[in-house]
């Protein structure tokens, strides 16, 4: 039977030479069609995990050079479509590699050529921006998470809120009640304090190329949402402390539900 599979690997027409790995995988690079020079990708390959036949699931990565370039490139160039269907699917190695690179190129590389990708960023904007802020967590930072206890806004907020500091977590909200629930149940005893925390709608197309760049366009956003007047309160409260604590709510991400637990950007 691994006879077999080996030969599928080797004589499928859209599989290159398999080239080493530093692991147990198997890994075999993917045919690449012509694109137009904006939309070129260079390479992307399958990673067949030792324990394919009974456990583990084949994927398809990209280099991590198209992350956030690219939509539905994940953290590490993983390409986040619908894939390996498993073990327990019924269907055998070839068939499982077969449905894996006939999405890949039904459902990244024919739409991407096309652009029908291209508003993918936008319209997943909560996933794509996580991406981007996991890049500047960092161990020391002092705050790691913001929650939020309120429903979604379309205005505005600062909150002075409570910060829990031996895991670095704030918990923001106006109904102090259910803020100060969340605060309990998790601080286990540990020193609060108090942070400010503005909270920012975004209702434009929220992508890489709109994004806060550094802590200049995060203080000019805060500035075009809040007035100059309460953005310079707000950035002067918070300025001896080293770091803009924003949150940004997403008002075009209508399936998001109210209330929403959305994380900090400490940029």
């Amino acid at each position: 039977m691994q006879k077999g599979f080996d030969q599928f690997l080797r004589e499928h027409k859209y599989l290159l030479d398999e080239i080493e790995t530093s692991n147990s995988s198997r890994r075999f690079p993917l045919w690449i069609p012509d694109l137009s020079n904006e939309r070129a990708i260079d390479t992307a390959w399958i990673e067949i995990p030792s324990d394919f036949a009974d456990k583990g699931l084949a994927k398809i990565s990209l280099p991590e050079k198209y992350i956030l370039k690219i939509p539905h490139i994940e953290n590490h160039g993983n390409l986040c479509i619908d894939g390996d269907p498993g073990p327990l699917s019924g269907c055998s190695p070839e068939e499982r590699i077969e449905q894996i690179i006939d999405l890949f190129y039904s459902s990244f590389i024919e739409p991407w050529s096309r652009g029908d990708l291209d508003d993918h960023f936008a319209k997943e904007a909560m996933n794509y921006w996580a991406i981007h802020y996991s890049r500047y967590l960092t161990s020391t930072q002092p705050v790691v998470k913001i929650y939020t206890t309120d429903h979604k806004v379309d205005l505005p907020r600062v909150y002075k809120s409570p910060y829990i500091e031996s895991i670095r977590i704030v918990i923001a909200g106006n109904d102090s009640s259910i803020r100060n629930r969340y605060v309990n149940a998790i601080s286990c005893g540990s020193n609060i304090s108090s942070v400010m925390v503005c909270e920012i709608p975004i209702s434009f197309p929220f992508t890489p190329e709109t994004w806060p760049k550094n802590l200049k366009d995060i203080q000019r956003l805060i500035k075009a949402k809040l007035g100059s007047i309460d953005a310079d309160k707000y950035l002067e409260s918070v300025g001896r402390k080293k770091g803009v604590f924003i949150k940004l709510s997403f008002l075009e991400q209508l399936t998001v539900p109210l209330g929403i637990f959305y994380p900090m950007v400490q940029l």
